[in-house]
C-alpha cells in the first residue's frame, strides 16, 4: 500500500482470533512486529477487541484507511486489548496475575 500524503493516517486491519477454545484462556504477552523498513513511519498501534456480535467475511477481512471502513468496524472500537507506541518494548509480558481473555464465554 502507498502511504497517503496527509500528516496522519490511521490504518485498520482485522485479524480473526481463534474460536476453537471452548473454555476461556488468557494471552499473557503481546509482541509488536513492524517491518524494519517502516519503523520510522509508525507512531503507535492499538489492538482493539471486537464485540462477539461483529460479523465479517473470513475471506475478505477489512483493512485499509480506517475512515473508509468506519461503519463496518464500529463494533470493534469498544474495547482496547493492548497498545504499543514509539519507544515501547517489542515484547510486553503482562503481570503474572493478569492476562487478556480469549475464547470460552468471553464476549470478544
Amino acid at each position: 500500500d502507498v502511504i497517503p500524503p496527509e500528516d496522519t493516517t490511521y490504518y485498520c486491519k482485522v485479524f480473526k482470533a481463534p474460536t476453537e477454545y471452548p473454555t476461556k484462556r488468557h494471552a499473557i504477552a503481546h509482541k509488536t512486529m513492524i517491518d524494519p523498513n517502516n519503523i520510522d513511519i509508525v507512531h503507535h498501534l492499538v489492538f482493539f477487541a471486537c464485540r462477539s456480535t461483529a460479523k465479517f467475511d473470513d475471506n475478505n477481512l477489512p483493512y485499509g484507511v480506517c475512515d473508509e471502513h468506519h461503519q463496518e468496524l464500529s463494533s470493534c472500537f469498544t474495547g482496547t486489548a493492548t497498545i504499543w507506541a514509539v519507544g515501547g518494548e517489542p515484547i510486553v509480558e503482562f503481570p503474572e496475575e493478569a492476562g487478556y481473555p480469549i475464547g470460552g464465554d468471553f464476549g470478544s
